[in-house]
């Protein structure tokens, strides 16, 4: 377990209940759900507000991408990235490196639940992978964001592997002063 402050905090008594509640549901202590979301709110929601992202479906995300052909899918991905990836790493991290980004994914699958990540390292090489259930157009997309974040932005030579369920991108790290 690793070692925190003691914070006291007054809950309202309906507020209490609910948590109470869940936790016996969940099977979790009132302090860890509080620690749960209070971290979410850290590495997250504040900055996903700032940039006025919205939950939306996943039926309806892949009614919207339906009407894109794969290299539509890539394209919007592209886009996408160079409106907002970029400045939203520098938002949260206040510099855009490639370990900033890679966390900035871990963080976007864990908060948004669109997409599981992984991340393989092994010396200078690595394989991030996201899995998904929202068919190849979706895989596209996340190609087009991952290729304009660590090619044309960071210019890190990427082999990048799609399918109906997974984004792979394989990449080896510059050697220490080479970039």
């Amino acid at each position: 377990m690793v070692a925190g402050a003691t914070r006291t905090i007054r809950f309202d008594k309906d507020l209490d209940e609910a948590l109470q509640t869940i936790g016996r549901h969940e099977r979790m202590s009132v302090n860890s759900i509080v620690n749960h979301l209070v971290r979410k709110y850290v590495e997250w929601e504040r900055y996903s507000e700032m940039f006025k992202m919205v939950e939306v479906s996943p039926r309806l995300l892949t009614e919207f991408m339906s009407r894109y052909s794969l290299d539509e899918a890539r394209e919007l991905g592209k886009t996408m990235s160079k409106d907002l990836m970029k400045a939203s790493i520098e938002s949260i991290f206040f510099e855009f490196t490639v370990d900033n980004a890679i966390e900035f994914f871990r963080r976007l699958s864990l908060y948004t639940g669109r997409f599981s990540f992984e991340e393989i390292a092994e010396g200078r090489k690595r394989v991030i992978v996201a899995r998904h259930s929202m068919g190849l157009k979706w895989s596209a997309y996340y190609a087009g964001w991952i290729e304009e974040v660590f090619q044309r932005e960071l210019g890190i030579k990427i082999q990048v592997d799609i399918g109906p369920e997974t984004c792979s991108v394989k990449f080896e790290l510059p050697a220490a002063g080479q970039d």
